[in-house]
């Protein structure tokens, strides 16, 4: 009888570093389950919508987004607020990230 081991510490983990206007580099995670399900909800959205609720949510978002991260580096909506982060930069990123995602979901390997 073949005995079978499979180690989570070694599977081959995927990140998408990313650089914020600010300078600082970001290794950001895959999406916990909670992130995935917001980012799919957003994507039904209408991103085009001048809503300010849509606007805060993706900013939202964003924020958790950039927060999962190697360097365990907290990034707040007020902080993103701040630094000027414009609708256009923030669907444009989340864009991005969503494809890095899906990407690593479709591969079968």
């Amino acid at each position: 009888m073949a005995n079978k081991y499979f180690d989570f510490g070694k599977v081959k983990r995927s990140f998408y570093t990313t650089k914020l206007r600010d300078g600082t580099t970001l290794v950001v995670e895959m999406p916990k389950k909670k992130t995935f399900e917001k980012m799919q909800e957003v994507s039904e959205t209408d991103k085009d919508d001048s809503n300010i609720d849509a606007y805060n949510k993706l900013l939202e978002l964003m924020a958790e987004i950039l927060s999962n991260n190697r360097n365990k580096k907290k990034i707040t909506a007020e902080y993103l607020e701040e630094e000027g982060y414009t609708i256009e930069d923030i669907v444009t990123y989340i864009d991005n990230y969503t494809e890095f995602v899906n990407t690593i979901t479709r591969n079968p390997n």
